[in-house]
């Protein structure tokens, strides 16, 4: 029953998908106490309805730290498996060295139009 629920949930969206002209990704990655380490990759596209949507298209989890060559074909994979072909416009991530160099790799090989890697800002402050 849940194996039917996935694959129609993942009909659902792949067709949505298709329907939008160009998608955007964030992701990142987290280490947990356990030694695991996950990467999360989400999806943004408008609607032709102009509603403005996302889905987690991919969870990868190793028990070692993801590389830069793993990132790069985990979305490249999903390149594949959501035929996003040139309609991925842009990829942000933080400015871990791993992403940093995926997102390097995937600007270099036309993967994507813009690959943004960013330094968050932490307000430690309560206001």
């Amino acid at each position: 029953m849940i194996d039917e629920l996935y694959e129609d949930m993942m009909l659902k969206l792949k067709d949505m998908l298709k329907q939008s002209s160009s998608v955007s990704l964030t992701t990142d990655a987290a280490k947990m106490p356990t030694g695991d380490s996950y990467v999360a990759i989400t999806g943004h596209w408008i609607s032709s309805g102009w509603e403005l949507l996302s889905a987690v298209l991919a969870i990868s989890i190793s028990n070692v730290s993801h590389t830069a060559q793993e990132i790069g074909s985990l979305i490249m994979e999903l390149g594949i498996k959501y035929t996003l072909d040139d309609r991925l416009d842009a990829i942000a991530t933080d400015n871990g060295a791993n992403f940093v160099a995926a997102m390097k790799d995937l600007l270099e090989n036309g993967i994507c139009a813009m690959c943004l890697s960013y330094s968050p800002i932490v307000n430690k402050k309560p206001y």
